[in-house]
């Protein structure tokens, strides 16, 4: 999950590569944040449902695609037929969910006492 390019696609919990490499140091560092609530889950000391959502979009307002300036030509290029340009090499992809859907998915993991355990993504998703 904290690496750039998945071994294989839906990724789960199962199949997740959450091993970043120190020389990806933002990727490291959710890594060992996510490490130390799982071990205090994993004690009991309370309930853990883990959220990733990778890139979060409005009709106005896209702040994850830094090379377009934040703003959300990438959508009308989608509505325009047109190809998406992916940032890098392009074999880092993610999974785009509008702010309704991610607010649904935090507000449904919100006091839910069967916590949700699994690792929801994939490029096939559509919430």
């Amino acid at each position: 999950m904290y690496t750039k390019t998945p071994h294989s696609y839906p990724v789960t919990e199962e199949n997740a590569n959450l091993g970043a490499l120190p020389s990806f140091s933002y990727g490291f560092q959710k890594m060992l944040c996510e490490n130390t609530f799982w071990e205090a889950h994993k004690k009991g000391d309370f309930q853990l449902t883990v959220i990733r959502p990778t890139f979060t979009y409005n009709e106005s307002w896209s702040p994850g695609v830094h090379s377009f300036g934040g703003q959300s030509y990438h959508l009308d290029r989608l509505i325009k037929g047109k190809p998406i340009i992916m940032h890098g090499d392009g074999t880092s992809t993610w999974v785009a969910t509008h702010r309704n859907d991610t607010a649904k998915a935090f507000i449904g993991a919100i006091g839910n006492k069967k916590h949700l355990v699994k690792l929801i993504i994939s490029p096939q998703m559509n919430l």
